[in-house]
């Protein structure tokens, strides 16, 4: 994903969200993951149980997060805030199954691989 604003590009691999700058062709850095499974924290003690796939940013806080899906026995979909480095789990509660909760966290969502905003109120998951 690259942000609109600060033309910054971030990639996922091997368990880890890597950012760099349009300057800094070179050097990846790594911004989040290292921790074990879905730990949620700051940086890289944050943890991704899988893969981290295509993130997309957040249009209704002015692209301040970075949403990530994980599947591959992941099973949820992770927030990184770039302005606290903060990463947590938005929505799943690592369940491989497609099941609907007024809680976020206790709703199951199975391999969700891309997500994209479609509206300020609309976030559309494919699985």
């Amino acid at each position: 994903a690259i942000h609109p604003v600060t033309r910054r590009r971030f990639v996922t691999c091997a368990n880890l969200l890597r950012g760099f700058g349009v300057e800094i062709f070179s050097g990846l850095v790594t911004l989040a993951g290292g921790g074990g499974g879905n730990a949620d924290g700051f940086g890289t003690a944050a943890g991704f149980s899988s893969t981290p796939l295509l993130p997309s940013f957040d249009i209704t806080d002015g692209h301040r997060s970075l949403f990530i899906p994980q599947a591959n026995g992941g099973n949820v979909i992770r927030r990184y805030d770039l302005a606290t480095t903060y990463m947590s789990t938005a929505y799943g509660s690592g369940t491989a199954a497609n099941t609907g909760s007024t809680d976020p966290l206790t709703a199951a969502i199975h391999e969700p691989h891309g997500i994209v905003w479609v509206s300020p109120s609309r976030l559309v998951v494919s699985v």
